[in-house]
């Protein structure tokens, strides 16, 4: 970092720390971004921890922009408070997608991501401290055992499913009751949820292998992939299907792959992969 970074990161930090409670919220606003690492870059939403109760944060929780909204509740999950059950539910009802800054790499991400995210880390890190020489396998194995996650996936399932490749691989995981298969299916064959229609076809093959056929040959052509999550539902159909030695699957997935939806995905190379290696071209 050069000195002229260094002396612009003192002066933010020093006008920070001179602003109101409400200057400080439009700033952040006015940003139209979170950054992740606010504690170590100096971001006002530091300083503003500093300044407010946790009863303001609370409130900082419940605000109308996604972006004072999501970094309260971040801090609050940092302060290990809050019931993150409600602090989940409500992001994945509001399905609001934001830009987010980890140091210097932006990506865009849905609120709900965030929040869940924030929470697994901060779970992880606390159970690291129970360990001398931990193996992160094993503790991502308890971590995933604590009874709260159980109640966050059942409130996942039961959403719109609009959370990254990670998180919805790590719910889908797992063996659920068959009470929830009429909503897992709901996820699978009406709003193309790749990793609930997979999750169904693994554990339940002789009841939705006429279904997933169904499903290839009347709704997947036309289905619709727009945003960063859908296109990689997308993704992963696409990789099953070309992959596939059932030669009405593969082609299925040749017709779609022609339409290049998945192009300019940071998960491409999964694609471009599979099409070099079974010689592919379109």
């Amino acid at each position: 970092m050069n000195k002229l970074s260094i002396l612009l990161i003192i002066l933010s930090i020093n006008f920070s720390h001179t602003q109101s409670k409400k200057e400080l919220i439009n700033t952040l606003i006015k940003s139209n971004s979170v950054q992740l690492d606010y504690y170590n870059m100096g971001n006002e939403f530091g300083t503003l921890l500093g300044k407010i109760t946790e009863k303001e944060l609370n409130e900082l929780t419940n605000y109308k922009n996604p972006i004072i909204r999501t970094y309260a509740k971040v801090g609050l999950i940092e302060k290990g408070k809050g019931n993150i059950v409600s602090l989940l539910k409500d992001e994945l009802v509001k399905n609001e997608t934001i830009l987010v800054f980890d140091a210097d790499l932006g990506d865009k991400k849905t609120t709900s991501s965030i929040v869940y995210e924030t929470f697994l880390i901060k779970k992880t890190l606390d159970t690291l401290n129970y360990f001398k020489n931990p193996d992160y396998f094993e503790i991502e194995k308890i971590v995933a055992k604590k009874k709260i996650f159980k109640k966050i996936d059942s409130t996942i399932i039961y959403s719109n499913c609009n959370l990254n490749d990670r998180i919805l691989n790590r719910v889908f995981s797992k063996k659920y009751d068959k009470n929830h298969l009429p909503q897992i299916e709901r996820l699978a064959f009406k709003l193309n949820i790749s990793h609930a229609f997979f999750y169904l076809i693994s554990n339940y093959e002789k009841e939705y292998k006429g279904k997933e056929l169904e499903y290839y040959i009347n709704v997947f052509p036309n289905a619709k992939f727009e945003t960063k999550n859908e296109i990689m539902n997308l993704i992963n159909y696409l990789v099953y299907l070309i992959d596939s030695e059932n030669k009405t699957l593969y082609n299925i997935g040749i017709k779609r792959l022609k339409k290049e939806e998945w192009k300019n995905h940071e998960f491409e190379f999964f694609i471009q992969d599979l099409m070099n290696e079974k010689g592919i071209k379109i």
